[in-house]
């Protein structure tokens, strides 16, 4: 499987799953566990994917569609310029929080 043809799969799977957001999310796993961002699944994006890698996207796919938060997944995530570790049991920073903080 290539690198594109994983993307799209793990997209659609989202999709299915109702997440809002299927292609951030699938990117933002993209950039965690494989260090590629948009401009080098371009690139790469016809390269094969090795199988522990693939395997391992389509778990973290798999906790996604299932309603894991993506920042978990990711275990950290950006908050007012200020990026944040984060897991179970730690608040996930979401935007609107942002407006009570500037407040």
């Amino acid at each position: 499987m290539t690198y594109n043809v994983l993307y799209r799969h793990i997209v659609d799977l989202l999709k299915k799953a109702g997440c809002e957001a299927p292609a951030f999310d699938t990117l933002c796993l993209f950039e965690y566990k494989l260090n590629m961002n948009r401009h080098s699944l371009i690139m790469d994006g016809d390269k094969t994917v090795p199988n522990n890698e693939e395997k391992e996207m389509l778990y973290l796919a798999e906790k996604r569609a299932s309603g894991y938060p993506l920042q978990y997944l990711v275990e950290k995530w950006s908050f007012m310029d200020w990026e944040f570790f984060v897991g179970e049991g730690v608040l996930i920073p979401r935007e609107d929080t942002s407006v009570v903080v500037q407040l």
